[in-house]
């Protein structure tokens, strides 16, 4: 089957959430002898395509323009190359993943007889409202019109796709309340995964990937950890509060271990200085996809301490798969992967006293907490989960959908 995506960028440097996603499904599709092809902004493609990567793009370079420019520089770009790629490729199935990936073509779409399925990661007009939450005055009504003009958009290309894929349940039931002129339309839940040739539990102990990735704590140390972009709705500043607040009534020495970056890395390492326990907590930054799952094994205990839109959660499995205890708040998709193992790992909600409290319990617990566990994180994290089950699930909805045409 001839396969084309649609999304926003893509780049080999940068593969996290929606990339993610994109990037496994196309991966494991081209595995099992489908033609692959993908219209994005190139960011950062040369090293794969240069090793012979199955994967096809047809690619357009960003440029600095002011955004109305963009925006048409973007639409024309868009849709030369879809135009190209239906006549050249000749697709069963166009794959949307984002309707900013689709930017002037909606005609060429609602012309095209192909199943068009739609991957619908979270709502654009919410990303931009947590976005911009503190607009007052006229900056309020500009951001107010830019999110209706967001949501109108999406929903103009939710409704033209033949059926809609989800990663979770939560999911799902936010874009029934955002778009509910969409009742009736075909859809599936297919959650993510962790590529288990890449997160798998360690066969070395701690302390080897521990001085692997040059972190230098003892080897009686709890390392608690995350892997989140540095933004306001992933919690990292109340995880940061919370890990502190705990810290005096630990039983064991601990750190605290945050894999990511983003706009608010500055803030929060300023939160993390004025609790005076800066030396406990350590800012890794991004790191190299190839190194990823050694942070994971070096930790033991992994939060994610959502505050908003947490579509599904790619690390927390990823942090299952790799052998760690996984808590976290009952935000989005979490509760829904973390409930397979046991709620005792779901935290009520996101606030300090509750991530703290939650914190203390599995530090001062931590061996019979693994003891009771462990096990079962690792098989959810790499037998419930998997990217095969996802594309199986797309090839399934696009078989649905051909027997509609």
């Amino acid at each position: 089957m001839k396969i084309l995506f649609l999304i926003d960028a893509f780049g080999y440097a940068r593969i996290g959430g929606a990339r993610r996603v994109f990037y496994e499904t196309a991966k494991a599709l081209s595995e099992g002898a489908h033609h692959i092809s993908v219209i994005c902004r190139d960011d950062g493609l040369e090293s794969e395509e240069a090793s012979g990567s199955k994967i096809r793009f047809y690619s357009y370079p960003d440029k600095k323009l002011i955004s109305p420019l963009k925006i048409f520089y973007y639409r024309k770009c868009i849709s030369n190359l879809l135009k190209k790629c239906i006549e050249s490729e000749k697709p069963d199935a166009i794959l949307i993943h984002s309707s900013s990936a689709a930017l002037g073509c909606k005609s060429i779409l609602q012309s095209a007889d192909i199943p068009k399925i739609y991957i619908f990661h979270s709502p654009w007009s919410a990303e931009y409202d947590i976005q911009h939450g503190n607009a007052r005055g006229l900056s309020n009504y500009a951001v107010r019109f830019l999110s209706q003009l967001r949501n109108s958009h999406e929903e103009t290309y939710l409704s033209l796709s033949d059926g809609v894929v989800t990663l979770s349940e939560y999911m799902h039931s936010l874009m029934a309340n955002y778009h509910p002129k969409l009742a009736g339309k075909p859809f599936s839940i297919l959650p993510g995964a962790a590529d288990q040739k890449r997160f798998f539990p360690g066969a070395e102990p701690k302390s080897y990937y521990r001085k692997k990735i040059g972190l230098r704590v003892s080897n009686d140390e709890v390392v608690v950890m995350t892997v989140r972009r540095l933004v306001e709705r992933t919690g990292i500043d109340i995880l940061i509060k919370s890990f502190c607040r705990s810290f005096p009534v630990f039983n064991k020495k601990a750190v605290l271990l945050i894999v990511g970056d983003g706009p608010l890395k500055g803030k929060y390492e300023k939160i993390a200085l004025d609790t005076g326990l800066s030396d406990r907590i350590i800012f890794a930054g991004n790191v190299d996809d190839s190194i990823l799952p050694d942070y994971y094994r070096a930790g033991d205990l992994f939060v994610m301490p959502t505050k908003q839109l947490e579509g599904f959660g790619l690390s927390t499995v990823e942090a299952l798969a790799s052998g760690l205890l996984a808590i976290g708040t009952a935000v989005g998709g979490t509760p829904e992967i973390l409930s397979q193992i046991s709620d005792e790992l779901i935290i009520g909600s996101c606030d300090e006293s509750s991530i703290s409290e939650k914190l203390l319990e599995f530090v001062n617990n931590y061996d019979a907490l693994v003891q009771k566990h462990l096990d079962r994180c690792i098989f959810v994290g790499n037998e419930l989960y998997s990217w095969q089950k996802h594309a199986d699930g797309l090839l399934e909805l696009v078989e649905r959908m051909k027997r509609k045409k």
